[in-house]
């Protein structure tokens, strides 16, 4: 059972990361020079970083996406989604962290996003987090 405080706690990181992910300082596409593109956000709310990232690699024969957290609560489990695919599941780590990379490469599904896909984000299992890629 968590304590009053805790729940406070928690409570505030997902708000917190909310307002991370809806309110990005820095989100930008780059095209990568006639071989792909680039689509990404990053951002700081107090201490806790974010940050999403999609790559087309030559004409979109490859596809990569990743996600990293930073500064958050440890043993929170994070979901990463498009649409209705998931693209993720990841556990912060007692240093704060949590991360997963997927790749075409490696044989892993990386549905094709462009600018504007919605990704949503679940911290154990409840949404609070939906951004578009820029």
């Amino acid at each position: 059972m968590l304590s009053g405080q805790k729940i406070r706690a928690f409570s505030l990181f997902v708000v917190g990361f909310a307002v991370l992910f809806a309110n990005a300082n820095s989100v930008c596409a780059q095209s990568g020079g006639g071989n792909g593109i680039r689509l990404f956000a990053h951002s700081r709310v107090g201490q806790t970083t974010g940050k999403a990232k999609y790559e087309e690699i030559k004409g979109n024969s490859r596809r990569k996406f990743s996600f990293e957290m930073e500064k958050a609560t440890a043993g929170a489990v994070v979901q990463v989604s498009v649409g209705s695919t998931t693209l993720g599941t990841a556990m912060v780590n007692s240093l704060g962290r949590a991360k997963f990379e997927l790749g075409t490469r490696l044989g892993q599904g990386v549905p094709q996003m462009g600018v504007g896909t919605i990704v949503t984000v679940k911290l154990n299992g409840l949404p609070f987090a939906q951004t578009p890629l820029r």
